[in-house]
This record gives structure tokens, sequence and C-alpha cells, in this order.
């Protein structure tokens, strides 16, 4: 079997449901050296609680998987608002660049799963500020931090990187009360397949 590596985890939504389950279940994987590996889970402020509780689980799986003459990985939870990008980029970067150790880590992962329904409306009540809104979250700030993250892996010569973007049953099914997440959706699918065709030895599909 392969061993174990030191691998960096970002996930995005991380509080409650699917992120929460993926921190969840990364930190319980086998390939993931509990000792060294290291998380950062962001999620609203008002999410601020859950995402204290679910840090603290995943510290709880890395622990149940080390000894303590090794130590346990470092797992930060982190409160952004990811619908204002111009505010959370860099706050982002600055993380990112500040209490991350990137040289030791030989794998990155980045799962953005930071999504918001939108006014549940039918369409011909949304506003421009609503359908601004769900693509600024939805899209703009997913694109940009995928940008963002494989920037500094690059910069700071982490061997592999991956970029999974979270997208939403939405993209493919009509609801007439789920039109601003339904155009997000699409249109985040479109760009995430554009920004792979321009990422240099890709290895990964859209999700």
């Amino acid at each position: 079997a392969a061993m174990a590596s030191s691998t960096l985890v970002l996930i995005t939504g991380a509080s409650r449901g699917f992120g929460r389950a993926v921190a969840l279940a990364l930190a319980a994987s086998p390939a993931l050296d509990a000792s060294t590996s290291s998380f950062l889970l962001y999620a609203s402020p008002r999410g601020a609680k859950d995402l204290e509780r679910t840090a603290e689980d995943v510290r709880s799986v890395l622990q149940g998987r080390t000894t303590e003459e090794k130590g346990v990985g470092r797992v930060h939870p982190m409160s952004c608002d990811l619908s204002d990008v111009d505010q959370a980029l860099p706050h982002m970067t600055s993380t990112w660049t500040t209490i991350v150790e990137w040289r030791r880590s030989r794998h990155a992962i980045f799962v953005n799963n930071a999504g918001s329904l939108g006014p549940l409306t039918p369409v011909h009540a949304l506003s421009v500020a609503d359908l601004r809104a769900a693509i600024d979250l939805n899209v703009t700030a997913s694109l940009a931090l995928s940008a963002l993250f494989v920037r500094v892996t690059k910069e700071q010569g982490v061997p592999r990187c991956t970029v999974v973007n979270v997208s939403s049953v939405c993209a493919v099914q009509v609801n007439a009360s789920l039109f601003g997440r339904g155009v997000s959706t699409v249109r985040e699918r479109q760009l995430v397949t554009f920004f792979m065709l321009f990422w240099p030895q890709r290895r990964n599909r859209p999700t």
C-alpha cells in the first residue's frame, strides 16, 4: 500500500452537511498522514459555532489515527464571508501564505463547497441584485478561489494539487423557485470546464 503523505486540505462550506462530511472523510483517509497533515475549514460567520464543532471532530478523528509521540495535524476553523469576494480574497491570501506549512505538504486539496440557493422565488420575481448575489458567491468566488489556490500551490512548490468545485443538481434539473441557483451553477460548470482547459498538467474533471 502507498504510504500516507502530508496533505493540506482546504474546505469551504465546512460547518455542516456535505462540507463537514468531506472534512471528516478526508481526516479518516489512510492516504493522509494524521500527524503532519493540516486542515483549513471555512464557513460564513453565522456558521461559526457549527464550524468549531466540525473542527473538533476532525481533530478527534486525526488523534485516533496517530500517537502522542508523533503528534497530530493542525486544524484551523476560519470564518469568512465568501459572498464578498473583494474582502474574501485578500483574507484568504494572507491566511494561506502565513499560517499554512506549504513546504512540507506533498499534496494540496481544495474542496470548494460554499454556495447559496439564493432567493426561493419564481423567475419573474427575481431582481438584478438577487442574480448578482447568487453569481458572486456561486461563480465569481468559486473560480477566483480556485485560481488563487492553484497559483499559491505552484508558488510554494507543492508537488500535487487537486481542486474540487462542488456544483448542484440545480444545474441540470429545472425548478421554478431555484432559478438564481440554477443559472449560477450552470455558469459555474461552464467556467470550471474553461478553467481546466488552461490548467497545465490537469488530471481532474469538473464535478
